[in-house]
C-alpha cells in the first residue's frame, strides 16, 4: 500500500539544533524535498532602475550582435526586469516603447525594452507589448516582428489578446503596411508563429484553451488541403510565374506553420506533399523540414 500528498512549505528561519538528547520518533520517515520552483524576491524600481539604464546603455553601445558584452548585458537586464512587479513593468513599457522614437538612441531603446519584456514572458510583459507593438495604432513592421520571435518557445500559451491581434496579423489581407514586402513578412511571420502559439494551446491544461489551439490548427489545415495533382496542375494554368511563385512560398509557410505546432492530425497534409512527385521542389523541402519537428511516437 502506497500513497502520495501534494503540500507547499513556507521558509520562517533558521537556527542551530545542539540537543543530543531528543530522539527521533520511531514512526520518523526520512526522505528528500524536491524544490521545482523557487520564487525570487520582487526588486524596488527605485531601487534598481540606474541598473537598467545602465544596461541599456551598454547594449547601445555594444549594438553589433556578435558582442559579448551585448549578451552580458541583455542577460542582466532581463534578470532584473523578470522580478519587478507588474506595475513597474507597465512603467517601463510606458517610458520606453510607448512614445514615437525620436533618434535612434531612443529607436534603440524601444527595441531593447521589446525584447527584455519578451524575455520576461510574463503575463503582464505579454500583454503590454500587444498593446504597444501588435495592436498600436501606427504599427511598425520591424517591431512587430520582432515581438512575435519571442512567443516563438514559450512554456505556456500567452494571453487570449496576443492570439487575437496574431490571428488577426495572419490573415491575409487584414493587416496592410505602405511597403508591400513589410506587408508580406510580417504576414509570413504571423503565420509560421501561429503554428507554433497553436501547440502551446492544444497542450494546455485548460478546455478553452486547447479549445482554440485545435480551431487554429483545423483552419490552417483546410487552407493547406491535401495535395491533389490534378488540381494542382489546374490551378498553375491559370497562373502567371509570379501568382505561381507567391501561391507556392504560401503553402510552404503553411507547411513549416503546421510544423511548428507539431500536430498528429496534419501529419498526412505535410506528407502528401513530400511522397508527390507532382510536387513543387520547395513543397518537398519545405515538408521534409516541416516533418522532422515531429516524433515518431506522436505519429
Amino acid at each position: 500500500m502506497h500513497g502520495t500528498s501534494r503540500g507547499s512549505l513556507r521558509f520562517i528561519g533558521q537556527s542551530q539544533y545542539t540537543s543530543s538528547d531528543d530522539t527521533k520518533p520511531p514512526a520518523l520517515i526520512v526522505d528528500t524535498l524536491k524544490i521545482d520552483k523557487v520564487l525570487l524576491p520582487t526588486y524596488n524600481l527605485q531601487l534598481v532602475e540606474k541598473y537598467i539604464v545602465s544596461n541599456m546603455t551598454c547594449m547601445r553601445v555594444h549594438h553589433s550582435a556578435a558582442a559579448p558584452e551585448k549578451s552580458k548585458c541583455f542577460h542582466y537586464l532581463v534578470e532584473v526586469v523578470s522580478r519587478l512587479p507588474p506595475e513597474n513593468i507597465t512603467y517601463l513599457a510606458d517610458t520606453y516603447i510607448r512614445p514615437e522614437a525620436a533618434t535612434l538612441d531612443e529607436m534603440r531603446n524601444k527595441e531593447i525594452m521589446i525584447d527584455a519584456l519578451g524575455a520576461t514572458a510574463s503575463e503582464t510583459s505579454q500583454t503590454l507589448l500587444t498593446e504597444l507593438v501588435l495592436n498600436a495604432k501606427q504599427r511598425n513592421a520591424s517591431l512587430i516582428m520582432r515581438t512575435m520571435v519571442h512567443f516563438v518557445k514559450l512554456k505556456t500559451p500567452p494571453p487570449e489578446v496576443f492570439v487575437d491581434a496574431l490571428e488577426e496579423l495572419a490573415t491575409y489581407g487584414k493587416v496592410q503596411f505602405p511597403d508591400p514586402e513589410d506587408t508580406w513578412l510580417v504576414h509570413n511571420r504571423a503565420v509560421l508563429v501561429l503554428g507554433c502559439v497553436a501547440r502551446d494551446l492544444k497542450n494546455s491544461k485548460k478546455q478553452e484553451e486547447r479549445k482554440r489551439g485545435y480551431a487554429i490548427l483545423r483552419k490552417l489545415e483546410d487552407t493547406l488541403e491535401v495535395h491533389d495533382p490534378w488540381h494542382h496542375r489546374q490551378i498553375r494554368s491559370t497562373m502567371s510565374e509570379d501568382e505561381y511563385h507567391e501561391h507556392i512560398t504560401w503553402k510552404a509557410t503553411l507547411m513549416q506553420s503546421l510544423g511548428n505546432a507539431a500536430s498528429p492530425s496534419s501529419y498526412h497534409h505535410i506528407l502528401s506533399y513530400i511522397n508527390n512527385s507532382d510536387s513543387h521542389p520547395m513543397l518537398r523541402r519545405s515538408g521534409i523540414h516541416a516533418i522532422s519537428k515531429y516524433k515518431i511516437s506522436e505519429v
